[in-house]
């Protein structure tokens, strides 16, 4: 979520800390795709702008949730990744996310406007 008030990169540093305890400064993001989702769902109508950035992490970097909004992190391959959006184990928009962010990461195009 970013406030009115609050830049993307500021707001995706105080995510990254609330939701994976990522310290501030200690790992460069960067920009990776901007999209729209525009949908229906259940409790009426969702319009989301997802700003979405990659980090890269040393192999010893644990993950660990300070705010207790995630459940869990768990080390996937792409595969399993996808087996586990085949069965619907991840919602919409995290699995648009986490597709876009292996699509960049292969020099894929990754600038979606979803209606």
């Amino acid at each position: 979520m970013v406030p009115l008030n609050e830049s993307f990169p500021s707001a995706m540093v105080r995510e990254a800390y609330e939701e994976a305890g990522i310290e501030p400064g200690t790992i460069a993001f960067y920009f990776c795709s901007r999209h729209l989702i525009s949908r229906p769902v259940h409790e009426g109508w969702m319009r989301e702008n997802t700003i979405l950035f990659n980090a890269d992490v040393s192999d010893s970097f644990r993950p660990h949730n300070v705010d207790g909004e995630v459940e869990k992190f768990e080390l996937m391959t792409p595969d399993d990744i996808l087996d586990r959006m085949e069965a619907g184990l991840f919602t919409f928009e995290s699995s648009l996310s986490i597709l876009v962010g292996l699509a960049a990461k292969e020099g894929m195009p990754t600038e979606l406007d979803l209606y």
